[in-house]
C-alpha cells in the first residue's frame, strides 16, 4: 500500500472526519534514499492558525517554506548537525541558516503524532488517544 492510500484510509476514520487531516512523512524521497542516515522528527501535532485554513501536506509545505520558519528552521539545523556528526564521527560547526540546512531537512522525514485538530497550545495526552 502506498502512503497516499494509507492517508486516505486514515483520514476517513471517525476521529478525522470533517477535520483538516495533515499528511506528513519523508520530505523528499530521492534525497531520503541517497542519505546515508535516516533522520525522523516526531512532532506532537499539526497546527494551522485559523480553522478556516485548508488542510495542507506537511511534506509540500516543508519543500515550499524550506527551513525558514520558526518551526522548520530548528529541524533543519538539527538535521544538518545530525547528518554531519554521524558522517564525520565528530561535532560539526553550527550552521544558522541557508541551503545546507534546507537540504538536510529535505533528506529527513517529519511526522506529527496527531494528524488533525491541531491547536496552538497542546495538552499532554496519551498518544493512543490522539493517533486514531
Amino acid at each position: 500500500m502506498d502512503m497516499e492510500t494509507l492517508f486516505d484510509r486514515w483520514k476517513s476514520k471517525e476521529l478525522h472526519k470533517d477535520q483538516r487531516f495533515i499528511p506528513d512523512g519523508i520530505v523528499n524521497s530521492e534525497k531520503w534514499v541517497k542519505s546515508p542516515h535516516k533522520i525522523l522528527f516526531i512532532l506532537k501535532e499539526a497546527y494551522a492558525k485559523r480553522d478556516e485554513e485548508p488542510a495542507f501536506d506537511l511534506r509540500s509545505t516543508i519543500k515550499k517554506q524550506k527551513a525558514r520558519t520558526k518551526s522548520l528552521k530548528p529541524l533543519g539545523q538539527w538535521a544538518y548537525g545530525l547528518h554531519h556528526t554521524l558522517s564525520n564521527n565528530s561535532l560539526t560547526s553550527f550552521v544558522r541558516d541557508g541551503t545546507l540546512i534546507d537540504e538536510a531537512l529535505f533528506s529527513s522525514a517529519v511526522i506529527n503524532i496527531k494528524k488533525s485538530k491541531g491547536t496552538k497550545t497542546s495538552k499532554n495526552k496519551k498518544p493512543h488517544t490522539i493517533c486514531g
